[in-house]
């Protein structure tokens, strides 16, 4: 299965890339295929939630870095696998990478991702996160 990256335009969808131009040139005319829409991930947009964890975690002092506060958010916001090994309930982070959740998806889980991450760090209003994450990344 090939993942190709089409744009829309007036005319219709066309090719967004040279992958996606050899992609659709090896389908037979009336070839049928499944398309499932996703909409690519902002790169930008993942980088302002590291900064957002950044952030919190320079701001609050509870954890010890990134990906400590990342993996303790997604087991808060229950976006984990949980098993029952030996008796004991294990909870697994899912991945929010860049496969697993488009944009519109990851969009949704920023904003909730806020909120328990204001609620995380003691109380502070989720407007002051968004603006102390918009001032760290202006710095930057």
């Amino acid at each position: 299965m090939a993942t190709v990256h089409l744009v829309r335009t007036p005319g219709g969808l066309k090719a967004a890339d040279d992958a996606a131009v050899e992609a659709l040139r090896r389908l037979a005319q009336g070839e049928v295929v499944r398309v499932e829409f996703r909409k690519v991930r902002n790169y930008r947009f993942h980088a302002k939630f590291m900064a957002l964890l950044g952030f919190v975690c320079n701001s609050t002092g509870i954890w010890p870095d990134q990906k400590v506060l990342l993996a303790a958010l997604k087991i808060e916001m229950g976006h984990c696998d949980v098993y029952q090994i030996s008796g004991q309930t294990v909870m697994v982070p899912k991945s929010i990478n860049f496969q697993s959740m488009d944009d519109t998806e990851f969009a949704s889980f920023y904003e909730r991702a806020l909120m328990t991450l204001a609620e995380m760090a003691g109380g502070i209003e989720s407007d002051e996160l968004r603006n102390g994450v918009l001032n760290k990344i202006a710095r930057a």
